[in-house]
């Protein structure tokens, strides 16, 4: 035992296979980093595109709504009527003016006028 205890430490050595395979693994790890970068940026951006095609759609069909109830004869005669004031033959207008108790009231109520005016 006393030859082993007194025998010098020899170091170890990285073999030449041991050093390229570590420089190709830091350069294929930079090479890398540019492309990966970008994928995660471009995920990232797909993410938001997809949230805002579904607002899009969303808005979409909230649009087609308003179109197919602009087709409604009855929607159109109620929005001339309130929004234009505008009267069948025979009929008379009356119109309320001054008083805010009366707009107050009504609001109240929960009565308001069309959205669309």
């Amino acid at each position: 035992m006393t030859t082993a205890a007194a025998a010098p430490r020899r170091r170890t050595r990285p073999t030449p296979g041991a050093v390229l395979l570590a420089v190709t693994i830091a350069v294929l790890l930079c090479v890398m980093s540019v492309p990966l970068r970008s994928y995660l940026s471009q995920r990232a951006q797909l993410g938001r595109m997809q949230v805002q095609s579904h607002v899009l759609q969303q808005q979409n069909a909230e649009l087609r709504n308003r179109v197919a109830q602009l087709h409604d004869p009855a929607y159109l005669q109620r929005l001339a009527r309130e929004c234009l004031g505008m009267v069948k033959p025979g009929e008379i207008r009356f119109s309320v003016t001054g008083g805010s108790s009366a707009s107050g009231t009504d609001a109240a109520n929960g009565v308001t006028g069309p959205p669309d005016c």
